[in-house]
């Protein structure tokens, strides 16, 4: 990804049918920076592209707090603060160690200190990198404020992930089937067995090869040899289409439904309820642990290099008063 002509890019977009000479001016600028940051001989700092982006009717707390860890952000006053800035890098820094965090941003750890404690702030560039290393969504972050079919630098992974999105909400177990091809057993094998797929996840061999030709046509796996391969992933986020992800959700929900019907649970599976009664703040508190576990869930699974099996957890938590 080429962060720099991505960050050029944005910033034209974002000018609209505006002549850089009246940009300046709405922003403030004697001198022409609109010029220089499209040209790229400067880059706005974080606070400069989102006030750009206000005068482009950019809803810029929701973007704030939907690309936050838990979904919420705390902001106060003018939402194109300093402070606020502080809060929402300190929320995509959450757990992260500054070491980590400037080795992935190629910055001195220093410098990401001195952004989380408020004494400057990233460029938009760092921003682009940090945004992507913390949330693994670059492209819909940049999708909420322009098009990113528009942009030279995304054109080509936007149309993979819209492939790949598509193939998410319509072949729920495609991307069951693409984390198969992750597991040593099937790395180990000389060639790709049809149906050896099939029987690890419990699916018919229909559903194995109809999953593996949606991938293909996705551009998320290729033949090399006579094996499949994962090629460029990317993150697929399917709530942008909440009907099609409740879909999964409960498509899924059926799923544990379902082995949970067989006389033999699966090894190592968990089955379990409780039914209670708790105050409003008790549920709330509940909630957050929720949100808590499935964020360190996901931490194990980036951290597992060798994964040797296919997994759904399946989270349920419901007040059954309405």
């Amino acid at each position: 990804m080429d962060h720099a002509a991505l960050a050029r890019e944005l910033v034209r977009s974002l000018r609209g049918t505006r002549s850089q000479h009246a940009l300046n001016r709405r922003l403030g600028f004697a001198s022409n920076v609109a010029h220089s940051w499209e040209s790229g001989a400067r880059c706005p700092k974080a606070s400069d592209f989102f006030r750009l982006a206000e005068l482009a009717h950019i809803d810029l707390a929701l973007v704030l707090c939907e690309f936050s860890p838990d979904g919420a952000l705390e902001l106060e006053g003018k939402v194109n603060s300093r402070e606020n800035l502080q809060r929402w890098l300190a929320s995509l820094c959450h757990g992260r160690s500054r070491a980590a965090l400037g080795q992935a941003l190629n910055c001195n750890r220093n410098t990401v200190a001195r952004w989380l404690s408020g004494a400057t702030e990233p460029q938009l560039v760092e921003l682009l990198r940090l945004v992507e290393f913390a949330t693994l969504r670059l492209i819909d972050f940049v999708a909420r404020f322009a098009d990113p079919a528009t942009l030279p630098s995304l054109r080509r992974a936007y149309r993979d992930l819209s492939r790949q999105r598509r193939a998410a909400y319509e072949l729920p177990w495609a991307q069951a089937v693409l984390h198969a091809l992750e597991l040593e057993l099937y790395r180990a094998q000389p060639k790709h067995t049809p149906g050896l797929i099939a029987s690890r996840l419990g699916i018919t061999l229909a559903e194995e090869e109809q999953a593996l030709s949606a991938l293909a046509a996705a551009r998320q796996i290729r033949r090399v040899g006579a094996k499949w391969v994962s090629r460029r992933i990317l993150t697929v986020d399917t709530r942008t289409n909440p009907e099609a992800n409740l879909g999964l959700k409960r498509y899924f929900a059926q799923v544990g439904v379902e082995r949970l019907a067989r006389p033999t649970l699966p090894a190592q599976g968990q089955f379990s309820y409780n039914l209670f009664a708790i105050s409003d703040d008790g549920l709330e508190r509940i909630r957050q642990a929720h949100l808590q576990y499935f964020e360190r869930l996901r931490a194990i699974v980036a951290e597992c290099q060798n994964p040797t099996r296919v997994v759904l957890a399946n989270v349920q938590l419901l007040p059954l008063d309405g």
